[in-house]
């Protein structure tokens, strides 16, 4: 079972059946998601906490681990997308993957990627493509890291044939604050707009599903296929952007 809190968001689960249905996949004209993401220290000012790091020798195996993996999935690749791949795609962008693979399926292309500014890490990527089969729309993901930013803000919003869901994600780090659902659908010749915040905590709801898949072997809703699934995706990307700046790349990336 992968940790996707976000999957067992009340507000996500909500989106999912209002969009069975509004007619599935098969309606959905576009998917764009987008994140404004301050630093972690950032968003833990409220808490007042002390940011600690384990030590550098207990780190040594799992770092020796994670550079094995790295290359095996890139080959050898400048540092700069040694870390995209690593902490901003399986770090952050995963996420936001897995919300669009509960949804509609995991991208069928990647076919635009830009990365910016150059001077700056973590940067903002912006990722478009299509749809799998049998949504006939595109996608749309930005994912901006902003150290100053005022509050952690996540919107992923679907348009399909019949109108607009839209969420917004609050900061991870405050437990029980709603995830917010606006949909957007038409009455007669009125434009109806119905809001729904839900309370429930997803990290609960999240637990009680690992529970449930240990002691009835209920399955989660992302195991090991789908984190393969958002792997492949996120290496897609590294090829994608390695192709359009003329980057060297390697590993899995380019089977």
């Amino acid at each position: 079972m992968v940790g996707y809190v976000k999957q067992y968001d009340p507000a996500t689960q909500r989106l999912l059946s209002a969009l069975s249905e509004a007619g599935g996949a098969r309606a959905v004209r576009r998917l764009d998601a987008t994140v404004l993401h301050p630093s972690e220290e950032s968003q833990l000012l409220f808490a007042r906490a002390r940011v600690s790091r384990p030590a550098s020798e207990r780190l040594a195996p799992y770092l020796e681990a994670d550079n094995e993996a790295i290359i095996e999935a890139l080959g050898t690749v400048p540092e700069r997308l040694r870390r995209l791949y690593s902490q901003v795609l399986l770090g952050d962008v995963r996420h936001e993957l897995s919300v669009m693979r509960l949804l509609v399926g995991s991208p069928a292309t990647v076919d635009h990627v830009s990365v910016w500014p150059d001077d700056v890490f973590p940067p903002s990527i912006e990722v478009s493509g299509r749809l799998p089969d049998p949504a006939r729309g595109r996608y749309g993901l930005c994912w901006h890291h902003l150290p100053d930013y005022p509050v952690y803000r996540e919107t992923i919003a679907v348009h399909h044939d019949h109108g607009s869901l839209e969420l917004c994600f609050p900061t991870h780090y405050l437990l029980n604050a709603p995830t917010s659902l606006t949909v957007l659908s038409r009455t007669g010749t009125a434009e109806r707009t119905v809001a729904y915040r839900d309370l429930a905590e997803a990290y609960e709801r999240q637990l009680v599903a690992f529970h449930r898949f240990v002691t009835q072997d209920e399955p989660p809703l992302t195991g090991l296929d789908g984190a393969l699934k958002d792997i492949v995706t996120a290496q897609r990307i590294i090829r994608r952007h390695a192709e359009q700046t003329g980057l060297p790349v390697g590993g899995e990336c380019v089977e």
